[in-house]
């Protein structure tokens, strides 16, 4: 626990497991105060089409992700921007703030 709000910041960087969250399988994953920035997730060779989706966080294949209290600032990527959402998922925030986000396509 960070004791207050966290900061995951990859500088622009996001390649491989460097995802803030990454809910599969009927996953079910609580987040609270955390402040994702400046990821960035594109079509890199071999990663396959998660590759490029959701820069901070990518819920799919029936998975839960709640947010609440988070800020989203900054975060790049191919499809889906900050979030990307696939395959019968669930994602849901109270009380958070988007600035900046953006997909490519």
């Amino acid at each position: 626990a960070c004791g207050g709000p966290c900061r995951l910041d990859f500088g622009g960087y996001s390649m491989g497991a460097r995802r803030g969250v990454w809910a599969r399988s009927r996953a079910v994953v609580l987040v609270q105060d955390v402040v994702f920035q400046n990821m960035f997730r594109d079509e890199f060779p071999g990663l396959g089409p998660e590759g490029a989706v959701g820069a901070a966080v990518l819920v799919e294949d029936r998975a839960m992700v709640s947010c609440t209290r988070c800020a989203f600032v900054d975060n790049i990527a191919t499809w889906g921007g900050a979030v990307c959402i696939n395959f019968g998922a669930v994602f849901s925030c109270d009380e958070c703030e988007f600035v900046g986000n953006a997909a490519k396509r």
